[in-house]
């Protein structure tokens, strides 16, 4: 054989192995629903059928600066049968700042997403939580509640006994629906 075909079928399977490396990376990535974020159509059907997760809405304030924020997703059954998670998140950094909103209609993903951290951390055995006895009267205050569409209500709050890992999982399903909305605090 020659130099020349020699380069050229070397170069052919360089191109095919990488190609392959790069098939299988974008289906991991589209597996792990990565790609389900802004500006990223993803026409995943929604099962109504079933228990779902409804809503989930955060609210953090009363701290000596009057800054807030919320952060509330809601699922809606659309017309043709298939669902979308409104997030709407509202800042205001100060008593004397305009508030700051931001609506993005998300896909199924989204929801899958933060029902397995719900599921990871055990949060629907965190019902009906005794209330704190600590008062401070100049702390922030924070509550999160996470409906299902059965009814049941949950919710989480400085004004409760949190349980173990209660902050980390409002955190992690906080960023996991900023990161997915493409909210990015100031």
């Amino acid at each position: 054989m020659n130099r020349t075909l020699k380069t050229v079928l070397i170069v052919l399977a360089a191109v095919v192995v990488l190609g392959g490396i790069a098939v299988g990376i974008l289906k991991w990535i589209i597996s792990r629903n990565i790609l389900d974020g802004p500006g990223m159509v993803n026409n995943d059907s929604f099962d109504f059928s079933g228990t779902y997760l409804k809503r989930v809405y955060y609210y953090r304030g009363g701290s000596s600066l009057g800054d807030s924020n919320t952060l509330e997703m809601t699922v809606n059954e659309l017309p043709d049968g298939k669902g979308e998670a409104v997030v709407v998140y509202t800042d205001r950094p100060t008593h004397d700042s305009k508030e700051k909103q931001k609506t993005v209609k998300l896909g199924p993903p989204v929801v899958r997403g933060v029902t397995e951290i719900i599921e990871r951390y055990h949060m629907t055995e965190w019902k009906d939580l005794p209330k704190t006895d600590i008062i401070a009267l100049d702390a922030p205050s924070l509550s999160f509640t996470y409906e299902f569409s059965d009814g049941s209500v949950y919710r989480l709050g400085s004004d409760l006994e949190m349980p173990d890992q209660a902050y980390q999982a409002v955190r992690e399903i906080l960023q996991y629906i900023k990161t997915c909305a493409g909210i990015r605090e100031d």
